[in-house]
């Protein structure tokens, strides 16, 4: 994305649509009226992350590989982009903590403790309850240290200890 320059700008150095359709995409992205106009420096991070997607989408690529595309984003962006996904003709590599994002996919593998493999359509295993609570149980029992912004391990005191044994 370019440094300098103003929204719609941005969009239209990287696509080949008129500037009519540039500004009615931007409004399909809350960027309404004058916001077009506004300098790319002046942005917000949820902004640029707006820009950026309609760039990337409208690119010509094959392939679009998005991490965490939905981050910085409101409720309504997020739809518009699932929305625009969805109907997508290039291939998508989606790295998410979003599982919304799964019925845009033909595959999902999840990455945990284990890795699972869906299918599209195919529906999560349902959740082992019994396992659950017995890692609950484990969880609970043992003596935690709780980790700091700054990764210092920070033993727990015992009247909190205490109180979640309560």
């Amino acid at each position: 994305m370019p440094a300098e320059g103003t929204l719609l700008d941005a969009l239209l150095a990287e696509s080949d649509i008129t500037e009519t359709e540039a500004r009615t995409l931007l409004a399909h992205f809350l960027f309404r009226r004058d916001e077009v106009y506004k300098p790319i420096r002046e942005a917000s991070m949820g902004e640029k992350c707006r820009i950026a997607f309609l760039i990337l989408y409208f690119s010509d690529a094959d392939l679009l590989a998005l991490d965490e595309p939905t981050n910085y984003l409101d409720v309504a962006t997020r739809e518009q982009i699932e929305a625009a996904l969805e109907v997508y003709r290039g291939g998508l590599i989606l790295i998410s903590h979003d599982r919304t994002f799964h019925r845009l996919t033909d595959r999902t593998i999840e990455l945990g403790e284990t890795v699972r493999v869906l299918e599209s359509g195919e529906a999560a295993p349902p959740v082992d309850v019994d396992a659950t609570l017995q890692t609950l149980e484990t969880l609970t029992s043992e003596p935690h240290i709780f980790f700091d912004e700054a990764g210092n391990g920070i033993p727990l005191a015992e009247s909190e200890q205490d109180r979640r044994n309560k």
